[in-house]
């Protein structure tokens, strides 16, 4: 499965990794020093709060995760720095994904990658591990997660910078992609495309992550149905993942907290 459809842009560098300065117009971003609010969207009927099949339950996590140490090396840099980025291996274990998929005969230990950031420097640690899944059913076929890190950074403008990705999927959405409301799951931004790309926005208020997360195949999992697959991703894994990714970066008192609606408009 391809990843998103639109070419990302802007201040994001896509596989160069992300610049948050490179989007100020001379120092807007660069003098940040604050947490921004959770956005409150008015209702339009583009987003939706998120349906989790109760067939979730038996896919839940299988302990509390740690949480992340991010650090910003200047003060009012809104730049995460590098070395305080978390290694993408360590996200997800092997046991939990076998929990998340009950019927998986065998996970394989991760194949990574480390980012190029602007500059042409690789991030310390891995920043994108691809996960290979073995059902019984299968047939040898195997099925993939993947998770990227796209960036670390200051609340606001990451803020910002997910959420004009997210309005680019918007605008050239198909049936199948379901965007969620800000607070769905924990996370300060959602949604999942019907390629089986979704993206994921994590703030504690006072700095933020952008983490995508591709999957592929699990047509044995979900009853060997297209259709059926991606609503059970969606509907059963996805919110896990997501859940457990909030957990690494949990929302503190900073910021102002989020007052969500049932559906809404990206502004």
């Amino acid at each position: 499965m391809s990843r998103s459809r639109a070419a990302l842009g802007g201040c994001l560098m896509g596989a160069a990794g992300i610049l948050l300065t490179a989007c100020s117009g001379g120092g807007g971003a660069a003098s940040y020093d604050g947490p921004s609010s959770w956005p409150v969207q008015t209702a339009t009927g583009v987003f939706t709060t998120g349906a989790v099949d109760p067939g979730s339950s038996a896919r839940a996590a299988v302990s509390a995760p740690s949480t992340w140490n991010l650090t910003r090396s200047t003060p009012g840099d809104p730049n995460v720095d590098p070395s305080s980025w978390p290694d993408a291996a360590t996200v997800f274990t092997d046991k939990q994904l076998v929990t998340l998929f009950p019927e998986a005969a065998k996970v394989k230990t991760p194949s990574c990658t480390k980012l190029t950031l602007p500059g042409g420097v690789k991030t310390p640690r891995n920043s994108s591990c691809t996960w290979s899944v073995s059902l019984p059913e299968s047939g040898g076929t195997v099925s993939t997660v993947t998770l990227s890190f796209h960036g670390f950074g200051a609340d606001g403008p990451m803020t910002a910078a997910w959420l004009a990705e997210e309005r680019t999927q918007i605008t050239g959405r198909i049936t199948g992609d379901v965007f969620f409301t800000p607070g769905t799951f924990g996370a300060k931004g959602a949604y999942f495309l019907s390629n089986m790309h979704s993206s994921v926005l994590v703030s504690n208020g006072k700095n933020a992550a952008w983490i995508d997360l591709d999957f592929s195949g699990f047509y044995q999992a979900f009853g060997n149905n297209a259709d059926k697959t991606l609503a059970g991703l969606r509907t059963q894994v996805f919110p896990v993942l997501v859940e457990d990714l909030v957990g690494r970066l949990p929302r503190t008192n900073e910021g102002v907290p989020l007052v969500g609606t049932a559906t809404g408009t990206a502004s």
